[in-house]
Parts: structure tokens; sequence; C-alpha cells
């Protein structure tokens, strides 16, 4: 076979060979080594130049053991666990496309060891059909960073999602904005929202519905002292305000009372943060809690968990969420 790149390319694909077909328990002899470059990669050299450039690659400071079986890659960057821990990362990241998910865990996967692929068959992910479909999210993302750090203003299209009973779901064009001052990326619930001003208001609007985002060099950004004069955003502390506020829901937030089983308090806590205060109930096993949080997530919440959570005050939230409750029974009403 003549070959189809260049024999000074040998110490680079030697490494790759290495990196992606050895480990202690699967060596490789110099013959062997010598027969992959000529079958996946069309160099063809002599043993004795394989072995020029093992001792090279360790004189570089590559951990590589070379015994009578062969040499193998003997240390990586990244152990088998840390990449597992990457790759369950980017299969459980719903604002990572499913294609771009795959390119990344093949490229991940390439870092350990000839075992490492194998075992991947046995991982699959329920979040498959949750990722976006948005290709421009990574792009948008450096795009808005851009922005952000000249403090010019941005422009994009807003989408939103529609189901029909006939069809898959539909992106239909909504709005497009033309003159919004980005100020901060979040990553919240796996999600990324951008908080910026627009129209004059804060927004958090989500990155897998925005397309088409463009740099408006010459157009300066408002500032967020401008844009927020009370300091609602600016000093906000945002690991504490997006556990009060767990759904996105950026509204007036209020003192809620609940009375609910002892045992939700885990799920209270993982949601909306530690900072309530308990008291004991009248009921053994049940507790009334205190807790600063936006109505409407609260109510989205305590309607996961209607069975064991009592929304008690303030009694317009009380209100509220039994007039959902009602519409919801004569839905389901059984004759």
């Amino acid at each position: 076979m003549t070959g189809f790149e260049p024999k000074k390319l040998a110490l680079l694909r030697i490494l790759q060979i290495l990196q992606e077909d050895t480990d202690a328990d699967h060596p490789l002899t110099q013959a062997e080594i010598a027969e992959i470059l000529n079958n996946r990669y069309g160099i063809v050299i002599e043993r004795k130049a394989i072995g020029y450039n093992l001792s090279l690659l360790k004189e570089a400071g590559y951990e590589i053991e070379s015994g009578r079986a062969g040499s193998f890659l003997a240390e990586r960057e990244f152990d088998d666990m840390e990449l597992r821990v990457l790759i369950d990362a980017v299969l459980n990241s719903r604002h990572i496309s499913e294609k771009y998910s795959k390119d990344l865990i093949g490229k991940l996967a390439k870092l350990a060891g000839p075992e490492f692929n194998a075992a991947l068959k046995h991982v699959r992910t329920t979040q498959k059909d949750y990722k976006t479909n948005n290709k421009q999210l990574f792009l948008n993302i450096e795009t808005i960073d851009r922005a952000i750090e000249m403090k010019c203003q941005i422009s994009y299209d807003f989408h939103y999602y529609k189901y029909s009973w006939f069809q898959e779901k539909l992106r239909y064009p909504c709005y497009t904005y033309t003159s919004v001052s980005p100020y901060e990326l979040i990553l919240h619930n796996q999600r990324y929202y951008m908080k910026a001003f627009r129209n004059g208001y804060m927004t958090f609007d989500k990155l897998d519905q925005i397309t088409n985002v463009r740099c408006l060099d010459d157009v300066p950004a408002i500032s967020i002292e401008e844009a927020d004069p009370y300091n609602a955003y600016q000093n906000a502390d945002f690991q504490m305000l997006l556990t009060l506020t767990p759904f996105m829901l950026f509204k007036k937030h209020e003192r809620i009372e609940l009375l609910m089983q002892s045992d939700m308090i885990g799920e209270l806590i993982d949601w909306f943060g530690s900072d309530c205060t308990i008291l004991k109930a009248d009921e053994m096993h049940e507790i009334k809690v205190n807790i600063v949080a936006e109505p409407r997530a609260m109510m989205q919440w305590a309607l996961l968990h209607c069975r064991d959570v009592e929304i008690l005050s303030p009694e317009s939230v009380r209100r509220t969420f039994c007039y959902m409750l009602k519409q919801a029974v004569k839905k389901y009403r059984l004759d």
C-alpha cells in the first residue's frame, strides 16, 4: 500500500494509536503498531523507526511502558471514571443537541483505552427526547459572550414551540428583537438563559429559543445601572434567586406558609433552598413551613406534590391554587 500521509506524521499517529488502542491489558508490539499505521493511515515505516518514535514520546514525558508483550500508554490525562462523569453530563444535558452529544462523546472516548468504548454500549439516556434541536446554540453563546465583553447590544430572532395532534413539535417565528442589552448567561435546570434588558424590562430568555444572534458593534449596551435602577438584579445572589425561583419565573416574591408531610422537607429545600422557618403543626407527621418564593413557582411545585402539600397563606395564593385544582378536578371528574 502506498502511503497517503507523509511519514513525518508517524510520531503523532503512533501517539494516537497508543491512546486509542492500548492499555495495560492490551499492549501492542512494534510490528502491530507498524501494521496499524499502514492500514489506518497509509504510513509505511520500519520497525526501527517505530522504536525511535516511542523513545521520542517517552522523552517528551508520555508514560509509555514497554516490555516483551509490547508497549502501552500507562497514564492518561483522564481516568475512566472521570471520563464517565463527563460523558454522563453530556448525555443528560438538555442544552446539547443529540448530534453534538454523539460527537463530543466520541472525542471523549478517544481519550480512554480500548475497553472504554465497549463499556459505553451499555449506557443510554432518558434525555434524548428533551435535548435541544437548536443547532446555533453554542454559536449564539459565543456571540452573546462577545457582546457582553464589548458592552454592545445584540439582535436576535425569538421562537416559541407549538404542538399539533397531527404533526411533530413545530417551531414558529415569534419576534425579532433588535435592541437588546445582554448582561449574563445562566445555566439553570439544564437550560441556558440570557439575562438581558429589552423593551424596558429585565428578561431571562431561553437560549434554545433564540436564533440568528447578531452583535451590534456600533450600538452601546444600556448599562446595568440604568436598566436596573433599584438594584434588583445587579448584586443579586443568583444561587439564592434560582432556588427561590426554580422555574425561572422572576416576579415579586412573597412569604408563603405551607402545611406538609414532614418527609417532604427535603424536596422543598432541594427546590427552594434551606432559608425557611419550620414549625411543628398539630398533626403528628405534618409540619408548617414559612418560606419566601415566587408564588407561581410555588404553586407549580405544590401541584406536583398536591397530596402532601397544602398552601395556607397568603390568601390570594391559596385562592388561586384552589381555583387551579378545581379546574383540574372538573376535567378528571368520574361519573
